[in-house]
């Protein structure tokens, strides 16, 4: 039982600092905080990155790997905010990137071998849901890295993560995942129309297993508890 309520706590972490990192950017873009966007999308990420390796329950060895991928993408970070440098945020990000999928994959794993639905598995099924629109806003960013000119968007706007325009590709990520498709923003190369794809495809699939594991838990449950009843 102890086990179970820390287990979902560390997963209401990771929400919370889900939730921090969103409505951090949302509230520095409507005041037009300038400098200030990077400061906070650096911490809310930066805490993300922490929540999210204290949140794998996996082997020694995996878990060890995670958060050796968080320390290391923390200090990219920390010293991109401190130089400035395009090439140190790409490297922040792919190491986020793995980490990331790292942790996705073991909460997956969790999420299907699991036997009955708690509150431990409702906050894990949203946290991953969450981590995979993540996952492609820093697969895009690192996309527009390599292909400057990727995304066709108004003048002034660039879709990378950890400035100003952090929203545009979190923005952009979420609305591909949920399969929303507002059609703002011009896809210019073939990668990122094949990243783009795949999340959608991923996202959508992600939910119809999960809904048919949580639902097939459910059922599972009550006919066990209505057969040792009766």
């Amino acid at each position: 039982m102890i086990r179970a309520v820390r287990g979902s706590f560390r997963f209401v972490t990771l929400l919370a600092a889900f939730f921090f990192l969103h409505a951090a950017s949302i509230v520095v873009r409507l005041f037009d905080l300038g400098g200030g966007v990077s400061a906070v999308m650096g911490l809310g990420f930066v805490a993300m990155l922490i929540s999210a390796a204290y949140a794998v329950e996996a082997s020694r060895a995996f878990v060890r790997a995670c958060r050796v991928a968080a320390a290391i993408t923390v200090v990219l970070v920390g010293a991109n905010a401190v130089v400035g440098s395009d090439h140190l945020r790409a490297c922040g990000e792919l190491s986020g990137l793995v980490l990331l999928t790292l942790v996705t994959a073991a909460i997956v794993r969790m999420l299907l071998t699991t036997k009955r639905v708690s509150g431990d598995t409702l906050a894990a099924s949203i946290s991953a849901y969450l981590l995979l629109g993540m996952i492609w806003a820093l697969a895009f960013s690192l996309a527009e890295y390599v292909q400057p000119g990727s995304f066709r968007m108004p003048a002034g706007e660039r879709m990378v993560f950890g400035d100003e325009n952090s929203i545009n590709v979190l923005y952009f990520s979420y609305v591909t995942l949920t399969t929303l498709g507002y059609g703002d923003v011009t896809l210019a190369s073939e990668a990122v129309r094949l990243l783009a794809i795949g999340e959608a495809m991923i996202g959508q699939i992600f939910l119809v297993v999960l809904v048919a594991r949580l639902v097939g838990l459910n059922v599972g449950r009550a006919m066990g508890g209505s057969q040792s009843s009766s």
